[in-house]
């Protein structure tokens, strides 16, 4: 509560500093283990439950003091778009300068794809190797958390902007930020699935770029390889026509002349099959559940029929016992029969 006076002025100059008055260069250059305690910092204060107010004119907000109340309001304009919000260029500046592939990761693409792919398993599988483009998606889910909105309307935005470069173009830059805002898409359905139209995307936009041949040649061969990561994410949850087919263009993509197509294609057929094997098994254990209580269900059925019919039988035991002097002696034996008969 006694830093939330100072917050504004903290988070102008990290954000200038990681974010915003920084070119991707300059960030790049920044030591990576310095980039991920700025971006730290960044995620903390907006996931910071003190500055998450509701709006200044309700009471709960009057009643809080005037710094609390302002550092909320300022929170909010971070994860917000509109005249004051600064949701869309801090996304802009996380897909771009943190989420793009670096000069050097373009140069393993060719020189050792092998590198380029253990190098992306670290940021998954080492959380404590100081990963700046990890904590990047990081801040930008701790964005979404407080307000996804915004977060999803910028990267849809974003991506509409960067379709508009056709494919066949052989300019790098332009597929750079087009992975880095895919990668951000995916990293946000992985986290919120049913946010954007999978399917709509795949038919738009997606199957083109699987079955285009020209897609195997570098730099557009970026574009190919983060299509092909998608299906991962996202294709358990397309139709089974569709899943259908992507997983014939994953197949197909396992022959590509880029090798880290190839090595993307790998990993998505994986989590598929993963995923497949997982929903069958969850299946197969409520299939199980449900047998066990439906034959526990007639066992219980059983046992009150079984419990019933000898209280019927105690019954006429007792009956006739008392009217057994009375009875007539071929009544009286009719009525044994009858007993044992029940009692079988």
């Amino acid at each position: 509560l006694g830093f939330a006076p100072y917050l504004e002025k903290f988070f102008e100059l990290y954000i200038g500093k990681a974010l915003l008055k920084s070119s991707r260069e300059e960030v790049h250059a920044i030591d990576g283990k310095h980039r991920v305690i700025l971006l730290q910092f960044l995620a903390k204060g907006i996931s910071c439950p003190y500055y998450h107010l509701p709006p200044s004119s309700s009471p709960q907000s009057r009643n809080q003091p005037e710094a609390i109340q302002s550092a909320s309001e300022y929170i909010s304009r971070i994860t917000s778009v509109g005249s004051n919000g600064r949701c869309t260029e801090v996304m802009r500046a996380i897909v771009s300068k943190y989420l793009a592939l670096s000069q050097r990761e373009l140069k393993l693409w060719h020189s050792s794809p092998e590198t380029y792919i253990l190098s992306l398993d670290s940021e998954n599988h080492e959380p404590d190797s100081y990963q700046p483009r990890a904590t990047g998606i990081d801040l930008m889910i701790c964005i979404v958390e407080r307000n996804s909105g915004p977060v999803t309307e910028c990267l849809i935005e974003m991506r509409r902007q960067l379709m508009q470069h056709p494919i066949s173009s052989g300019e790098l830059e332009p597929f750079v930020l087009r992975d880095a805002c895919y990668r951000a898409i995916g990293e946000l359905m992985a986290k919120n699935p049913g946010c954007i139209d999978s399917e709509q995307w795949f038919r738009e936009e997606l199957k083109q770029i699987l079955v285009s041949p020209s897609c195997d040649a570098f730099p557009r061969s970026i574009m190919k390889a983060r299509a092909v990561w998608l299906m991962g994410v996202f294709a358990n949850d397309l139709p089974l026509n569709v899943w259908t087919e992507v997983l014939e263009y994953l197949t197909a993509s396992l022959a590509s002349s880029d090798v880290i197509v190839s090595l993307m294609a790998t990993t998505s057929l994986t989590a598929i099959v993963s995923g497949v094997l997982e929903s069958r098994a969850q299946l197969d254990r409520s299939h199980r559940d449900s047998g066990t209580a439906s034959m526990l269900s007639q066992f219980e059925q059983v046992e009150e029929y079984d419990r019933k019919e000898q209280e019927g039988v105690d019954e006429s035991f007792e009956e006739s016992e008392m009217a057994e002097e009375a009875v007539p002696e071929p009544e009286r034996l009719q009525k044994q029969e009858e007993i044992i008969r029940l009692s079988a």
